[in-house]
């Protein structure tokens, strides 16, 4: 395989937990990583960490919540390697706040990572993966977003729960020119 038929895969949130995992699995399975997070020490380690297995990664700073950040690294990483073969869509947030002292402020934070990131993100790839006819979305969510309520997180369950809607509609629309949109919904993982 010639580097420029590398797939590249993008994940957010890659610094830490369920993101670095998914970026060390996505390199085992020969794929080039962009790990992004806002967690620059944490994610450099991952790189370091793939490079070392004898991966190819690198890492860009990424704020979901600020769209032209998004859209400035979807297309550095594309104009570069051409269209995303993956994106994972995983940076979140949980906080616990009791309901009454959940602020619009906390509830509208908790939605700009955690379901309007995931939209910014895959809205910035899509263009150049609907051009190529392929790709691959997928998008974390939570089982306290599709089976069970959290005490003291309504915010991230509702977020989470809003996570599925956008999977489904995005696979919806975006299947006809052969791009796939998948969620998941882990369990009970131990992260920071």
């Amino acid at each position: 395989m010639t580097d420029s038929e590398k797939p590249t895969v993008l994940i957010t949130g890659a610094g830490i937990g369920i993101g670095a995992a998914t970026a060390r699995a996505f390199a085992d399975a020969g794929y080039r990583v962009i790990v992004t997070d806002i967690l620059e020490d944490e994610s450099r380690s991952v790189v370091a960490d793939i490079e070392s297995g004898g991966g190819e990664a690198g890492y860009h700073h990424l704020d979901v919540t600020d769209t032209d950040e998004v859209e400035s690294v979807v297309s550095a990483v594309q104009d570069r390697y051409g269209p995303l073969e993956a994106i994972v869509a995983n940076a979140g947030i949980a906080h616990r706040v009791p309901l009454a002292k959940l602020t619009d402020e906390k509830w509208d934070h908790t939605h700009e990572v955690d379901l309007k990131g995931v939209m910014r993100v895959c809205r910035a790839a899509a263009p150049a993966m609907r051009a190529a006819g392929r790709g691959s979305m997928i998008a974390v969510s939570s089982i306290m977003g599709v089976a069970y309520g959290w005490d003291e997180h309504v915010q991230y369950s509702a977020a989470k729960a809003g996570v599925v809607g956008l999977v489904r509609g995005l696979a919806v629309e975006l299947a006809r020119d052969g791009v796939r949109v998948n969620g998941i919904a882990p369990g009970y993982i131990r992260t920071a």
